[in-house]
Formats: structure tokens, C-alpha cells, sequence
């Protein structure tokens, strides 16, 4: 049985582009992406962090900038309108993380030093971007006003392509994916079409 978690959609530019990082590092057609919320979180004083079904990646896969608010008070070590890297825990991969101050502290097991679990609810937000590895079940694509949908995806370190031909207007379309995604473009999206990123998955 497959759990599908729907996080915020990813966002595109007016010309249907992914406001995203290719794989040469640059960032194509923004600056300063803005942060969106992407999930809520619990912190312990283990310096564990929890978000069912995460979509981060495999076991010590790390992922970032993100950034943390709260309706109360943050868990004690953590600070809003700061950069975090996360990283996915080998135990219990698909739901627990660790938040470190850079993406080489995260590699090498360095953590934010959590000594209280703060009050209220904790929100996670990630930029507009799509730099970093998620475990993507299926992508959801309402057509709009109709026309063809070209998508390229990079896994495994190889990129694919899937081109949905001659879609009508105001359709919905389903496209299983189901593997660990380093990178998604959208190459051409019709007028008034919407994407989103379904994450997380268990193996069947």
C-alpha cells in the first residue's frame, strides 16, 4: 500500500519555467527565491526532529536551505529568519531529521544543539527550489487552458524525459514517478496550468 503526502506545490515562473537550481548550480531565471512552508515539525532534546513522511530523501540524504517559524516559542537552538540544513536520520528515514547551521555540518553529523522542544506549532519553509533529493510518488498537472506538458526529472544521475501530447483544456493528469528525484524543469506548461509534488512513499 503506497501513502502519498501532499506538500506545497513547487512554484514556476510566468513562462511556465521551474524557479529552480540546474545541475550546474546556477539558479535559472530568479534571485533570492522567496521561502514557502513546505510542513510542520516537532523537535526533542535528542536534537531529533520529526515530519511524517518528510520526502527528503533516503537515509542521510540532507537537504536545504530551510527555515523555521512557530505559533509559540521554537524549539531552544533554533532561530527564525535563519538558513538550516537538514539531515535524514538512518533510523526511521521517511519521518526524522536533524537540523545543522550549514550543508557541510549536516554531512559530517554536526548538529544544532536542541535543548528544549518549544510550544505551538513548528512550520518548516524551503525556497521556491528544487536542489535537493525527494523521494517523489506522483506529480499532479491540471491543464488549464490545454496544450502539450513537457517535463525532465534527474535521477539516479541520469535525466528523463516525459511529454504529455495534446492535452485538453482543464484536464488532470497523474504522473507516476515513484524514485528518488536530485532535480525537476518544467520545459512547457499551457497557459493557466498548475503542478504539484507529491511526496513520500512506501515500497509496496
Amino acid at each position: 500500500m503506497s501513502k502519498n503526502v501532499k506538500r506545497t506545490p513547487w512554484i514556476f515562473d510566468a513562462a511556465g519555467q521551474m524557479e529552480g537550481r540546474d545541475r550546474s548550480g546556477a539558479y535559472p531565471g530568479i534571485v533570492g527565491a522567496p521561502y514557502h512552508t513546505y510542513g510542520t515539525f516537532t523537535s526533542a532534546t535528542t536534537d531529533i526532529s520529526t515530519m511524517v513522511n518528510h520526502g527528503f530523501g533516503a537515509s542521510l540524504s540532507v537537504a536545504g536551505p530551510v527555515r523555521v517559524a512557530t505559533s509559540g516559542t521554537l524549539p531552544t537552538g533554533l532561530a527564525a529568519s535563519t538558513d538550516y540544513w537538514v539531515q535524514v536520520l538512518a533510523a526511521n528515514f521517511r519521518d526524522t531529521f536533524s537540523f545543522a547551521t550549514s550543508e557541510a555540518n549536516a554531512r559530517a553529523g554536526t548538529y544544532v544543539d536542541i535543548t528544549g522542544a518549544g510550544s505551538g506549532t513548528h512550520t518548516l519553509s524551503m525556497q521556491n527550489i528544487f536542489n535537493l533529493p525527494l523521494s517523489i510518488d506522483q506529480i499532479k498537472v491540471d491543464t488549464g487552458d490545454g496544450g502539450d506538458v513537457l517535463l525532465t526529472y534527474t535521477s539516479d544521475g541520469q535525466d528523463r524525459l516525459l511529454k504529455l501530447d495534446s492535452t485538453p483544456a482543464n484536464d488532470t493528469l497523474w504522473v507516476p514517478i515513484r524514485k528518488v528525484v536530485e532535480a525537476l524543469y518544467v520545459q512547457t506548461l499551457p497557459t493557466n496550468a498548475s503542478l504539484e509534488v507529491y511526496t513520500g512513499y512506501d515500497e509496496e
